[in-house]
């Protein structure tokens, strides 16, 4: 791999460069793990700062009833319960949604949208991560 590295193409050094620092060319299982653990440990960090509403959502509803003098306009406003706010919660709800991305699984809480790009995130590195340990896993035994 080392060889290849250094002769190939610039495209194919980034992806072999990148394959070696994530898990040593398939070899290093704690390189991996330890790749999954700062992911995990950011997307809970973050998760907690900006990943849940700070604020509760408010929904109107407009329409007409039929009475029986007549329709009738009708004007609803719908409050949400106040979301999460103590830290403990925020961070407990952070912990889960980062490990149900991990083995992807949709949040059932409301993410912001920052929230939901990181959601995102680590439900497309998490796997690629853990993977990348099975195999140096699968090739210490092998060995």
């Amino acid at each position: 791999m080392q060889m290849r590295r250094a002769s190939s193409r610039g495209a194919d050094r980034a992806l072999l460069w990148l394959y070696w620092s994530l898990s040593g060319y398939g070899l290093r299982a704690r390189r991996a793990l330890a790749w999954v653990l700062l992911v995990a440990v950011l997307s809970i960090a973050g998760m907690t700062v900006f990943g849940f509403p700070q604020t509760a959502k408010q929904q109107r509803a407009t329409g007409t009833i039929a009475t029986p003098t007549g329709p009738q306009a009708i004007d609803l406003t719908i409050q949400q319960s106040e979301p999460v706010i103590p830290l403990a919660e925020r961070l407990e709800k952070a912990a889960e949604v980062t490990v149900n991305a991990v083995i992807f699984r949709n949040p059932d809480a409301e993410l912001t949208t920052p929230g939901r790009y990181l959601n995102i995130t680590v439900r497309v590195l998490g796997p690629i991560l853990l993977g990348l340990a099975i195999l140096a896993i699968r090739n210490q035994v092998k060995r």
